[in-house]
Formats: structure tokens, sequence, C-alpha cells
């Protein structure tokens, strides 16, 4: 599949997104996701398209060490002040009986 995709209306655009993975070093957990985002607003006929790449490495996540989620949430209403929240979620080591 070269396009496919997710395809989408919200409000008056219709919006298709993309990701391909790629592996463009010889490194086996280094790949590039590139991003495609295109739009077309019905409103005004305007047809927008955003292509973006972010090189990453590919790791395995560790249940048993932990997932760490953090959320800021903004106090006032100009933003100037904000709480940040962090959590950090481990899960208990399976018991395997035989």
């Amino acid at each position: 599949k070269v396009i496919g995709g997710r395809l989408s209306l919200k409000n008056k655009s219709l919006e298709l997104t993309k990701t391909w993975l790629l592996s463009l070093t010889s490194a086996s957990d280094l790949v590039t996701r590139l991003r495609l985002r295109a739009t077309f607003d019905f409103g005004t006929g305007a047809f927008n398209t955003r292509l973006g790449f972010r090189t990453e490495r590919l790791s395995s996540v560790d249940l048993l060490s932990g997932l760490t989620l953090k959320r800021r949430f903004p106090l006032s209403k100009d933003g100037h002040a904000k709480l940040e929240v962090v959590g950090n979620f481990c899960f208990p080591e399976p018991e395997i009986e035989w």
C-alpha cells in the first residue's frame, strides 16, 4: 500500500493522514517516521499539505519499570499559571505457576 491512511471529516474540512516508517540506516533500531497530512476546506476551497519527518529509535516498553505520564493543566485563563501532574504507573511481575 502506498497511500492508504486515515480519511476524516472535521467541520468543513476533509483530511487525509498517512504515516510511513522507513529504515534509512544500517542500524536496526533507528527508523524515520514520515508523516503526510493533506486537507481540503470545502468552505474556502483551500488545499493544504504538510510533510514532516522524525528520526527515532525503536525500543520496547518495559512495563515492570513503569510508565511515566505527564499532563499540564492551566490554572488561570491567561495561561500564566499551570499545574503539572506526573505519575509513574508500575505493573507487578506476573506470577506463573507450572
